[in-house]
């Protein structure tokens, strides 16, 4: 019984010291974020961690929240950040506005802006929980000036909808319109028309479990062309073969950086934009 109270804590010891996710070099992990590490799986203290941008990241509570920043800073970086034409970097260099949709907890957002120093970003997150995390986060990296969090996600009109619990965690969830029968809460949602007004992105980043479908259209609707888009798309959730046509139809070049039967990646350029 000593001998395995010993070898675990060996292994926490480890796992808080050594054995710590592959982020960045520069990254830096602080005291809390390392007793963090210590006593998971059985508590999930909350943290920043800081970025190789010097930017800080909340991690709440929710096990998920380490692994998807992993996802945007680590090995899947090439999925989050595509290179960009000398016309859309002169463009983020003098400022512009960036999208964050199904922003979770703001870490692609949060990164953009550290990169572009002059830019905004509008995030949206229907989850009333992860959008305090994004406050936590553009708070503490002196970004509330140029950050809105919109508690919302975005849908046919602006009111409420059911945000349904995945069984994968808070990364998997969706909305309906009607309650179900899974667990679910109430949440807002807006229309794009009335979260943006007559702000024309340059760039946008759209994970939303489904809600990119709805987006797109409202996009497109508006005219609104982002010079670069990054999508995650959620294939079971809408006509995949109707989207592609459609963004094909507006002008945009694709180049489906991640083929998977389910969970495709595709960035999008205006034709004029892209780079190979």
């Amino acid at each position: 019984m000593l001998i395995k109270i010993i070898n675990s804590i060996v292994k926490r010891v480890k796992r808080a010291t050594i054995n710590l996710p592959e982020f960045p070099v520069g990254t830096k992990f602080s005291i809390r974020y390392r007793f963090r590490r210590f006593f998971i799986p059985n508590k999930y203290f909350s943290a920043y961690l800081v970025s190789s941008r010097n930017v800080s990241h909340y991690l709440s509570n929710d096990p998920l929240d380490e692994r998807v920043l992993e996802e945007i800073l680590g090995s899947l970086n090439h999925l989050f950040f595509p290179n960009v034409s000398e016309n859309v970097l002169k463009k983020l260099k003098s400022g512009g506005t960036i999208l964050d949709i199904g922003a979770f907890n703001g870490g692609w957002g949060i990164e953009m802006l550290a990169k572009y120093p002059k830019c905004e970003a509008l995030f949206f997150e229907p989850n009333p929980e992860k959008c305090i995390n994004i406050h936590n986060s553009i708070n503490k990296s002196n970004f509330i000036s140029k950050s809105i969090i919109i508690e919302a996600g975005i849908a046919k009109k602006t009111g409420s909808a059911w945000l349904v619990k995945s069984k994968d965690g808070a990364w998997g969830d969706w909305l309906k319109n009607e309650q179900p029968q899974e667990e679910s809460i109430e949440v807002k949602t807006i229309t794009l028309k009335d979260a943006i007004q007559n702000i024309k992105p340059i760039v946008v980043k759209c994970n939303a479990e489904g809600g990119e479908f709805e987006f797109i259209q409202q996009l497109l609707d508006l005219k609104l062309k982002p010079q670069i888009m990054i999508l995650m798309v959620h294939t079971e959730m809408g006509d995949v073969d109707l989207l592609y046509n459609n963004l094909l139809n507006s002008g945009y070049w694709i180049d489906k950086v991640k083929n998977h039967p389910r969970r495709p990646v595709w960035h999008l350029y205006l034709e004029e934009e892209y780079v190979k």
